[in-house]
């Protein structure tokens, strides 16, 4: 009770953290043995590249219950899955002693689970991209980068990140990312500003053996292209979905590396989401079947979004 009024505390559901290090020293390409401190705000420094220790788990992360995700904030700049075997919120301990740039500790099963996707150089789950010449560009060469909390619970947990200058081939863009996921649901949600008289977004997904490939076949704007099998780094099932506005798309698509979707930014804006779903959730998704009933049921609801009007 404050002021005469009952407070209300409501167990947080989701999660979304950035960590880094604060007065680190940069040592030969690498940051200093300091522990990670949590901000809401930081203008990513130039000299920071990949495994040099200076973010935890390499840049932000964000999670519900059922899952959690990161990006690389560098010039890989792709998104990778944190597997959770257990109902509760994990990012706050993950990789917390991984303070010298070596090999992480969640590459190995935890007790919560661990990161098991093999990202490289393909567009992970969802990352960003746009398609120049043929070729995919992800946002690697940039002028500044700016990356904040937006929203931290207790259902709905955001990241947005402001990309200034980004470089596709011999033009620049402002790019502006929100990542967002809510309470209870394994999707992402993906919300993008683009200037610069942009012509498309490509996003998709890491295309790796011993998997099968399924596509949405309904009528509704909203569609999906997903991938189910043993790709992960444990050697277990998992299913990747990136789910894409019909409307938007201008092609659809695949390489060495990736099946992809090319869409149309509509007044400078474009919008996915994506979802992973491991076998080894809690109470989780097993098998391919499963897997489509679970991405069907979902893509009706983008179709049918509830709508409440206040009267």
């Amino acid at each position: 009770m404050e002021n005469g009024k009952l407070r209300r505390d409501y167990k947080s559901r989701t999660y979304a953290e950035l960590a880094m290090k604060f007065n680190s020293e940069y040592k030969n390409k690498k940051f200093t043995d300091e522990p990670f401190q949590n901000f809401t705000k930081v203008v990513v420094p130039k000299v920071h590249t990949d495994h040099d220790a200076l973010f935890k788990y390499e840049g932000p992360g964000w999670e519900s219950e059922k899952v959690g995700y990161r990006f690389y904030l560098d010039w890989r700049n792709a998104t990778d899955i944190f597997g959770k075997n257990t109902d509760e919120l994990i990012l706050h301990k993950v990789g917390n002693n991984d303070r010298i740039a070596t090999n992480d500790s969640y590459h190995e099963m935890q007790e919560w689970g661990m990161d098991i996707f093999k990202v490289g150089k393909t567009l992970g789950i969802g990352s960003l991209g746009m398609m120049n010449a043929d070729s995919i560009y992800m946002v690697s060469k940039t002028d500044e980068v700016i990356c904040e909390i937006d929203y931290n619970g207790p259902i709905l947990s955001e990241i947005k990140t402001n990309y200034k200058g980004w470089q596709v081939g011999k033009n620049k863009y402002d790019l502006v990312s929100k990542f967002s996921i809510a309470a209870g649901s394994r999707i992402t949600n993906v919300d993008l500003s683009i200037y610069g008289n942009a012509e498309n977004i490509t996003t998709g997904l890491a295309k790796y053996p011993d998997t099968d490939f399924i596509a949405s076949e309904g009528n509704g704007d909203w569609q999906y292209i997903a991938l189910y099998g043993k790709q992960t780094l444990n050697n277990d099932n998992v299913g990747i979905v990136l789910f894409y506005k019909k409307s938007e798309l201008i092609e659809k698509n695949e390489n060495t590396l990736n099946y992809y979707v090319t869409l149309k930014p509509n007044n400078n804006k474009v919008n996915y989401a994506f979802a992973a779903a491991w076998e080894k959730e809690l109470n989780g998704i097993k098998t391919k079947s499963e897997f489509i009933k679970y991405i069907d049921e979902e893509i009706i609801k983008l179709n049918n979004p509830l709508n409440l009007e206040l009267k």
